[in-house]
């Protein structure tokens, strides 16, 4: 069995009527399709959404590390024509390096995932590194959007701190192009060699498929099956689709063409609607 740490904020959205569980739930659910996987969320869930969330788990989710706390994050997000608006109504509290530090289970992949883009300081990410974990994995997700007061999210840009300190203390990187420019300050595939050949990264191109590079080789993966519409989700679903392949054989460039095939179905309004959707697909490519 493969021990996977997950960290970063559960969320609840309200994606225009649609109501559902996300943030980091994506990627649990995408991972417990892994029965050689235990999964290890590292986060807080809030009283009112606790019942619904432990209904989702499957017996491969182990939620001893995951502090109830009386609220959690909430999201209104409205799709308009591909582009994104995002608000925060709550929030949840910092995660910080001790909380990880408490998992006694032996795990061979840590994964981060900043859905609220608060939840890790620039010192817990830069203590990651120092972890006996021999692969630690970030998506960029929401670490490169800002939020006012009001709860209005903002696009921004990573500084030479935050940039260096991420590709020094992970080992697999993931973003979408505009993660990547808030990243390297310049447009795909500019830049990429600012990342040494050891690492992998991930790049994500909308509907289109997905860039890794690693070892300075940079290939594309076309899906054959280019989503009809904005799927929210879709990128942690791949995350945790990538973690199960790769930790087969430890490969990333097969391990991106079996999770964009695996994504050309994916469908539906809820979490586990979309989960369903690319279940079938997981199963054939893993061979169960």
């Amino acid at each position: 069995m493969n021990n996977v740490i997950v960290s970063g904020a559960i969320s609840y959205d309200r994606i225009d009527n649609i109501y559902s569980l996300g943030g980091i739930t994506y990627n649990i659910l995408s991972l417990s399709l892994d029965k050689n996987i235990n999964v290890f969320p590292v986060t807080f869930i809030g009283k009112d959404i606790k019942e619904e969330f432990v209904e989702l788990m499957e017996v491969n989710v182990n939620l001893k590390y995951t502090i109830e706390i009386e609220k959690t994050n909430r999201n209104v997000l409205h799709i308009y024509n591909d582009e994104r608006y995002e608000f925060l109504t709550t929030f949840s509290p910092e995660i910080e390096i001790d909380m990880i530090k408490k998992v006694r289970e032996q795990s061979r992949l840590i994964l981060i995932n900043p859905v609220m883009g608060w939840e890790f300081n620039l010192q817990t990410l830069k203590e990651i590194r120092n972890l006996d974990i021999p692969y630690k994995m970030m998506d960029i997700h929401s670490f490169a959007l800002g939020t006012k007061e009001n709860g209005e999210r903002f696009k921004r840009l990573l500084n030479d701190d935050e940039s260096e300190t991420i590709k020094e203390s992970f080992d697999i990187i993931q973003m979408n192009m505009r993660e990547y420019y808030a990243f390297v300050h310049k447009d795909f595939p500019e830049g990429i060699d600012y990342f040494p050949k050891e690492k992998i990264v991930i790049v994500s191109d909308a509907e289109r498929g997905a860039y890794v590079y690693h070892d300075r080789k940079l290939e594309h993966f076309s899906s054959k099956n280019p989503l009809k519409k904005h799927i929210v989700g879709a990128g942690d679903i791949f995350s945790g689709l990538f973690i199960s392949f790769f930790l087969e054989k430890n490969e990333p460039f097969d391990s991106v063409r079996r999770s964009v095939e695996c994504m050309e179905n994916i469908n539906g309004d809820t979490i586990l609607e979309k989960i369903n959707s690319i279940k079938e697909k997981f199963k054939r490519l893993k061979g169960l």
